[in-house]
C-alpha cells in the first residue's frame, strides 16, 4: 500500500522529468506510469482492506411480540402426554410385563399410575390367577409379620409386597372408589386344601366413612364369610368402629370390618402350626367361618386381591 502511494506521488514529477529528458519517448513512459497508477487505484476500490471492528453500538428498540399458535402447542402437549401415558401402567390389568421391578412366576411388583389414585403406587400384581390382572392388597403365608397393629398402620400399609403385607386402606380407597371392581380371596388350610371366594362388587369408602366396606355378589368354593360385614367401618385395637358393645379388634387380635363381631377375620393372629391350625376360646386367628363351618379354625394362608369388573 505504501509503495503504491509513493510511486504515484512521484508520478507528476516523473512525467515532467521524462518529457523534458526524452521528448516523445518520455511521454510514452509517462503515459504507462499514469495507467499503472489508475489501475492500482481501481483495484483498491474493488477490494478494500477491512480494518479492526469498532465498539458495539447500543441495541435497537424491541420489535413487536410474535404470534403463538396455541392450537399447535396444545396438540403437541397432548401428543407428548399420550406418549407418556402409553408407557405407564394404569392398573394390573394393563401392566407391561417388561416394566416389572421384581418378577416371579405368578406376577411381580410394578409401579402403576392410576387416574383414580392420582399418583404413582407400587403394588403387587397377580398375572396368572383366573386370567390375571389382580392388584393384591393382603397376603398371609407364614406368620412372619405381625398384623395386630394400630389404625395409622392400617391406613398407610405395611409389610413386604413380595411376602406378607397389607397395602393400606387409603390406597384401597383411591384405587376402588370410582368404577366397578371384583374381589377374590384365595385360602388354604392346614391340610393343603384350597378354595376361593369371589365377589362381583367391591369398593372401599374414604377416611370420613372409616373406610367402609362395599361388597356383594358372592360365588366360589370357600363359602361366603364376607357379606355379613358389608357396609361396616374398619376397626383396629385403637379405633373401635364396630357395632358391638366391646372392642372386637382388641378381643380378636386383628383389624377388620367388624360387625358384632365377625364370621371372617383375615387380619387376625397367625396360629402356630399345631395340629389343624385350631384356635381356642375367642376365634382370634385367620378365620373364615364358612370354610367347613369351622369358626375356630385358622387358615394357613390367604391372599386378597381386586381387579376391574367388565
Amino acid at each position: 500500500m505504501e509503495f503504491r502511494i509513493l510511486l504515484c506521488m512521484l508520478y507528476a514529477w516523473s512525467s515532467f522529468s521524462l518529457i523534458c529528458a526524452h521528448g516523445d519517448y518520455g511521454s510514452i513512459l509517462a503515459e504507462q506510469l499514469n495507467q499503472y497508477c489508475n489501475a492500482r487505484e481501481g483495484s483498491s476500490e474493488q477490494s478494500p482492506r477491512t480494518g479492526k471492528a469498532g465498539p458495539r453500538g447500543l441495541p435497537g428498540p424491541a420489535g413487536p411480540p410474535g404470534l403463538v399458535n396455541y392450537t399447535v402447542v396444545e396438540e403437541m402437549i397432548e401428543e407428548r402426554l399420550e406418549a407418556i401415558v402409553k408407557t405407564r401402567n394404569s392398573d394390573c390389568v394393563h401392566v407391561r410385563e417388561d416394566s416389572a421391578k421384581i418378577r416371579n412366576e405368578s406376577g411381580g411388583v410394578f409401579d402403576i399410575h392410576s387416574e383414580r389414585s392420582g399418583r404413582k403406587m407400587e403394588v403387587y400384581c397377580d398375572l396368572t390367577t383366573d386370567g390375571g390382572g389382580w392388584t393384591v392388597f393382603q397376603r398371609r403365608v407364614d406368620g412372619s409379620l405381625n398384623f395386630n397393629r394400630n389404625w395409622l398402620d392400617y391406613v398407610a400399609g405395611f409389610g413386604n409386597l413380595q411376602h406378607e403385607f397389607w397395602l393400606g386402606l387409603e390406597k384401597l380407597h383411591r384405587l376402588t372408589y370410582e368404577g366397578n371392581f371384583e374381589l377374590r380371596i384365595d385360602l388354604e388350610d392346614g391340610e393343603g386344601r384350597k378354595g376361593y371366594a369371589s365377589y362381583t362388587i367391591f369398593s372401599i369408602g374414604d377416611a370420613s366413612t372409616k373406610y367402609r366396606l362395599n361388597v356383594g355378589g358372592y360365588y366360589g368354593t370357600a363359602g361366603d364369610s364376607l357379606s355379613y360385614h358389608n357396609g361396616l367401618k374398619f376397626s383396629t385395637p385403637d379405633q373401635d368402629n364396630d357395632i358391638h358393645s366391646s372392642n372386637c379388634a382388641a378381643g380378636h387380635r386383628g383389624a377388620w370390618w367388624y360387625h358384632s363381631c365377625h364370621i371372617s377375620n383375615l387380619n387376625g393372629e397367625y396360629a402356630a402350626p399345631v395340629g389343624k391350625y385350631i384356635t381356642k376360646g375367642n376365634a382370634y386367628g385367620i378365620e373364615w367361618h364358612r370354610w367347613n363351618n369351622a369358626y375356630y379354625y385358622s387358615m394357613k394362608s390367604v391372599e386378597m386381591k381386586f381387579r376391574p369388573a367388565y
